[in-house]
């Protein structure tokens, strides 16, 4: 797939990622749940909306009316609002 791209963390590849912005967002609540007594600064640059246009069903099934990649750049925003 010329979209998928290596994801690494920790110096090991990501086998079978997940979609980057919900894994992104998951991780950036982890932390600050983990640390919401101390202080932090986080500075969340999503990939999104930009190349690859990719998304989920999950988040494509709300613009049922758009089509090809005004779709699914609809969808890449919405995920960005629920991340």
């Amino acid at each position: 797939d010329p979209d998928q791209v290596d994801l690494w963390r920790n110096e090991q590849r990501v086998e079978d990622p997940p979609y980057l912005t919900d894994a992104l967002g998951d991780e950036a609540v982890s932390y600050i749940e983990r640390h919401k007594t101390d202080p932090f600064f986080i500075y969340l640059a999503f990939n999104a909306p930009h190349v690859p246009l990719q998304a989920t069903d999950k988040y494509l099934q709300r613009f049922p009316d758009l089509k090809g990649a005004r779709r699914t750049y609809a969808a890449m925003i919405s995920a960005m609002s629920f991340a």
